[in-house]
């Protein structure tokens, strides 16, 4: 189980965080800090800054208890689908694992794109911000619904249905 005390994970999960960083970023990498996002039970979404790389990321942790499925390898293919058919601005996926093979956890690690929540901003926008914020929602929309697939149902983790 991802525990935390104090919006810190537990000191043998931030251990663990950093050995995988480790894994996926080679020797050099820090963890110069981090902040949790979301927490429910097992499970956590951390923002994290790195050094060596010099990089903002999103780490999702989601441990056998977690309370939904969170289909990290899906998420994932569907983020390289609409990066690869649309120009909607979409985070770089660095690493999946939905195995719990090596780590007590599924992870999904992101870059992460600087930005302002639609729930956050929306009621403080003008009318000519609102209708331009419209706008840009709806082309994103048209573009995803103009992605292909060979049929109806489903979509799996390796990007058939």
């Amino acid at each position: 189980m991802i525990a935390e005390t104090d919006n810190r994970l537990a000191a043998e999960d931030e251990a663990l965080l950093r050995d995988l960083l480790r894994h996926v970023f080679g020797s050099r990498v820090e963890l110069a800090a981090y902040r949790i996002g979301n927490r429910r039970y097992d499970y956590a979404v951390l923002l994290a800054t790195l050094h060596h790389p010099q990089l903002e990321v999103v780490i999702k942790l989601a441990g056998p208890e977690a309370p939904f499925v969170y289909p990290f390898d899906r998420t994932a293919m569907l983020h390289r689908l609409v990066a690869a058919n649309t120009s909607i601005t979409m985070p770089k996926i660095i690493a999946v694992d939905v195995s719990y093979a090596a780590w007590p956890w599924r992870y999904l690690i992101k870059t992460h794109i600087v930005g302002d929540e639609w729930a956050t901003i929306r009621h403080t926008l003008s009318a000519d911000e609102l209708q331009s914020a419209y706008t840009q929602l709806g082309n994103a929309f048209a573009q995803l619904h103009c992605i292909p697939f060979p049929a109806f149902g489903e979509l799996l983790a390796d990007g058939t249905v």
